[in-house]
């Protein structure tokens, strides 16, 4: 079926909303869409890809989890993915996840089926593995196949088992569960913040994120944070369980606390009951609950109803619904970030919703402040919708004042006074100051110092917040004229640290042609497209002076990328940046890119490899020179097939691709 182009633009658009909405909530800790919002955008993705099947293949948000791992932490990869679950929020959700539990086992619809019903901790997944009784490794959900490793940190939690003893225990055991706060320490962790001058946190999940993702690990051992283990996994047939709620008490048997007042029923409304009981007593918890889960309990229906996409299909998360109240906007505020996106902020009196006093809500963007006409001195219903982030849900317009004046929008940067554009089809308006602009300046040297980009160590946050203070970084190249003597000048530099700093700017200097394209922050432009890039122009200069046709031709770059590269290597001061980078002494081997028999040819992975990781795979057929696509196309070569392959399949057949197996795979990458 062919796709219409209005409906690729809507889908582009709402898969860069929730894939932006991802990196703020799971990597950033600061999420700025409400949970109901998120699930609308979500569900709006699952049905224009079930009409049009193409548009789901592996990077679809459907299949994803989370989001990418930061490059802060080591990366570990999950043993088994760790998923995330379907959301309901009526109860004729709760039905229709009932009716589907039935046709998947074959049952008949007025069957029975035994649930396990827990509640929903509003905290950061984790995965504890044990080796021998002794805990080995810890780490985040990260994108659900590859976390961070958050070890040190989690040794710092009390109530998380350092060690553990059974007559039965695995060599090998994998924990999962929620790291949270409970909100007698979050109240005291924000009175702290405030008395420091310092952000307070906007509600316990995020002060419990930040918290764990410390790179000093004394930080997180004061901030008093908590664990309920949920899940087991072992790949030894001993100890035996027939159901998860044998798990659930095995767990508390060797020293893990699980979730309080959990029940096992086999009547749907049981678990009404559960949920409408856990909904009535959560203001009086201790730790914020956002709602709670079922999951089918015989782990061997658990196995046969399996997984889809992002999540398993034996368990749900029933939501509470938001909480209302009302009050007055003092302010609307612009926030710029380091994209150069502006943020309209409400400031509100303060009020107190679920527990947590909220004196800001966001508006997300100029077409939302318009279509909700938010203006200073009206009153509002606010909602922490899913407990996480306020949201102003109208404005109670007879109670609205006659000298009340729409708020107008600005037209320049309010940091740096620079235009404000927003580009076609975006709601989105931006500064276009770029790095002249020290509100975008910090996260683009951020940017340019990661691991993944130039890779400058002991360049941290707070040293590139000193340097742009103190006007001794304005533009990338201003890191290589930093001194000794100049890094001494700051405060808590001594000789050492600087002289460190030094050394590791100079290292800095060899790089790669991609590393070098991705570390300059063009909009849009990652590590994949950086090495496309490299691979079709091969030097600096056929680059730089590509027409925007010559970057639209390329496979996998669309029009708004060409359109931000062409801008981007067109404007004189980036043009001016980047020779000033390579005379002092910035360099890359000319000739890194290895011409195998696979060079330029374009692969696209479908389902799991086996013998291993599906980013393993992806190194590998680049380091040969080639291209790895996420979709299939007339112009791919290969479709590499895993375990339960997608629709890529039937495409790649229709297309006539060539298919791969694994093994083949292999064969052909050895053989290059």
């Amino acid at each position: 079926m062919t796709i219409p182009v209005s409906v690729k633009k809507k889908y582009k658009k709402l898969s860069a909303i929730v894939r932006d909405a991802n990196q703020k909530y799971f990597i950033e800790n600061q999420p700025e869409l409400s949970d109901s919002e998120y699930d609308n955008i979500f569900h709006q993705i699952q049905r224009l890809e079930k009409k049009y099947p193409e548009l789901n293949d592996d990077s679809s948000l459907t299949n994803i989890i989370g989001s990418k791992a930061a490059n802060n932490f080591n990366k570990i990869e999950h043993r088994t993915p760790l998923l995330s679950l379907n959301n309901a929020h009526t109860e004729g959700d709760v039905m229709a996840f009932h009716a589907r539990v039935l046709k998947l086992l074959d049952f008949p619809n007025d069957s029975k089926v035994r649930y396990c019903a827990e509640y929903k901790f509003d905290g950061l997944a984790v995965s504890l593995v044990y080796q021998n009784g002794k805990l080995s490794q810890g780490a985040t959900r990260g994108d659900g196949y590859i976390g961070e490793d958050i070890i040190r940190n989690l040794n710092e939690i009390e109530s998380i088992p350092k060690k553990i003893k059974h007559d039965d225990l695995p060599k090998w055991l994998e924990i999962r569960g929620e790291v949270f706060m409970h909100k007698e320490d979050f109240l005291s962790l924000n009175k702290y913040q405030e008395q420091r001058g310092l952000k307070p946190f906007a509600n316990p999940r995020n002060a419990a994120a930040g918290s764990l993702r410390q790179l000093d690990p004394n930080v997180t051992a004061n901030r008093k944070l908590a664990f309920y283990a949920y899940s087991l996994l072992t790949f030894e047939p001993s100890p035996r369980f027939c159901h998860h709620s044998e798990q659930l008490k095995f767990m508390k048997e060797i020293g893990f606390p699980v979730s309080p007042n959990g029940r096992v029923v086999d009547e749907i409304s049981c678990l009404f009951e559960f949920y409408n009981r856990a909904s009535s007593e959560r203001e009086k918890m201790q730790y914020e609950i956002d709602g709670v889960v079922y999951k089918v309990d015989k782990l061997e229906y658990q196995e046969k109803i399996g997984v889809i996409g992002r999540a398993p299909r034996y368990a749900i998360a029933h939501k509470f619904p938001p909480v209302w109240k009302t009050t007055r906007v003092k302010s609307i505020e612009i926030q710029v970030g380091r994209t150069g996106a502006l943020t309209p902020v409400a400031i509100l009196d303060p009020i107190k919703i679920g527990g947590v006093t909220v004196s800001k809500a966001t508006l997300h963007n100029k077409v939302e402040l318009e279509r909700k006409d938010v203006r200073v001195g009206d009153f509002v219903e606010i909602r922490r919708a899913g407990d996480v982030i306020p949201e102003i849900v109208k404005v109670l317009l007879k109670k609205r004042q006659n000298n009340v004046n729409k708020y107008e929008f600005p037209e320049k940067c309010p940091v740096c006074s620079s235009k404000v554009e927003g580009e076609e089809g975006e709601s989105i308006m931006r500064c276009i100051g770029a790095i002249s602009c020290s509100a975008q300046q910090s996260g683009m040297f951020r940017h340019f110092v990661s691991r993944k980009a130039m890779n400058i160590e002991g360049v941290g946050d707070r040293l590139i917040d000193q340097l742009i203070k103190e006007k001794l970084i304005v533009r990338f190249d201003d890191l290589f004229s930093l001194s000794e003597e100049k890094l001494q000048k700051l405060e808590r530099i001594g000789s050492k640290s600087a002289k460190n700093i030094v050394h590791a700017i100079e290292r800095s200097k060899r790089t790669t042609f991609p590393k070098f394209i991705f570390s300059l922050g063009i909009r849009n432009v990652g590590e994949g497209t950086a090495k496309l890039l490299t691979q079709h122009f091969g030097s600096l200069e056929n680059l730089i002076g590509a027409s925007y046709h010559e970057y639209e031709k390329i496979h996998d770059i669309g029009p708004t990328v060409a359109k931000n590269l062409f801008g981007f290597f067109s404007n004189p001061i980036n043009i001016n940046i980047i020779n000033t980078l390579i005379k002092k002494g910035v360099t890359w081997s000319k000739n890194e890119t290895v011409k195998t028999t696979l060079y330029q040819k374009k692969v696209v992975f479908t389902g799991g490899l086996q013998n291993m990781s599906r980013n393993a795979a992806k190194n590998v057929w680049e380091n040969k020179g080639g291209v790895v696509l996420n979709s299939v196309s007339s112009k791919v070569d290969y479709l590499v097939l895993g375990k339960n392959a997608g629709n890529k399949l039937l495409l790649a057949k229709k297309l006539g691709v060539n298919i791969l197996s694994e093994k083949e795979f292999s064969e052909l990458i050895n053989n290059a």
